[in-house]
């Protein structure tokens, strides 16, 4: 994958996620939603329009965040800039984290991959959804700080987006978010409830986003996912 694919993907990730304040810095993007998630709380820094030299961008970014008493972050990617922020972080005392991989596949090779599961129900919503974000809660234990913050995430979302859930007799089983972006479709907030683990039901909920996408354009799909997970 070339470096404008990666930034092209990263750019999709990041409006598919957006932060409750948002501030240009000359290219760059810095980021702050109350501390919830690291995507949210970082410096995007895939693009960068300035004749600035690094060390103050780095102090600008650094006092923004101070400005919210949280940590500096970077999401660091093969396309940002300028080339060798990597490591000119790391001589100003920065420590690599969170090792994330972004994976891809034609969106109609993921159609063949997750057949329909028949016993399944699917059901899609476009916009807010009570049932979808309590599966999505329990699921992933959320408190009601961390719960309220990511459901204004999933609200400010300004492009097309679908909240699938899909139902074993009934009851939600798994849930997955679906944004789509420039023929791209991102996956996200997949979870599956412990009681219908290893059913299929995230190859459902799988399905049903890569139909959606097929509908919206799209001709691929990606995934961000920690390394440390890999079922996911």
């Amino acid at each position: 994958m070339d470096t404008n694919q990666i930034r092209e993907i990263e750019d999709c990730a990041a409006r598919a996620w957006p932060p409750e304040i948002s501030e240009a810095l000359d290219g760059w993007r810095l980021r702050y939603t109350q501390g919830v998630t690291r995507r949210g709380n970082s410096v995007s820094p895939n693009h960068l329009n300035s004749a600035l030299p690094l060390a103050a961008l780095l102090e600008k970014a650094e006092a923004f965040y101070g400005k919210q008493n949280a940590p500096t972050h970077f999401q660091i990617c093969p396309a940002a800039l300028p080339t060798g922020l990597d490591a000119a972080l790391e001589q100003r005392g920065y420590t690599a984290s969170a090792h994330t991989e972004v994976q891809i596949v034609p969106l109609a090779e993921a159609l063949e991959k997750t057949t329909k599961q028949i016993s399944f129900e699917i059901e899609i919503a476009d916009g807010q959804s009570e049932t979808w974000f309590a599966t999505y809660r329990q699921s992933e234990g959320f408190d009601n700080h961390s719960a309220a913050v990511r459901q204004g995430i999933i609200q400010r979302i300004t492009q097309p987006k679908a909240l699938t859930i899909a139902r074993l007799d009934g009851q939600p089983a798994a849930i997955g978010l679906s944004v789509y972006d420039s023929n791209w479709v991102g996956i996200f907030c997949m979870a599956t409830l412990p009681d219908y683990r290893r059913r299929g039901a995230a190859s459902a909920v799988l399905h049903a986003i890569a139909a959606w996408g097929q509908e919206q354009g799209a001709h691929n799909l990606y995934l961000q996912v920690m390394k440390n997970n890999p079922p996911a």
